[in-house]
């Protein structure tokens, strides 16, 4: 094979390979958002024990 042949069969196999940018972007997207939900069901809990110790403390 030429290098020619090979370097187009591999740049075939790149573009085959690689995920389209407007795709990666949206898989960013959902990922941000599902960590801005833990954190803020995580900040939400901590607030929940943190209450309910001070209640339980009084009594």
């Amino acid at each position: 094979m030429k290098k020619s042949e090979v370097k187009k069969i591999e740049k075939e196999i790149d573009e085959k390979t690689k995920l389209p940018h407007e795709v990666k972007e949206k898989i960013k997207k959902d990922i941000f958002i599902n960590i801005l939900v833990s954190l803020l069901l995580i900040t939400y809990y901590i607030f929940i024990v943190l209450g309910s110790r001070r209640y339980y403390k009084k009594y």
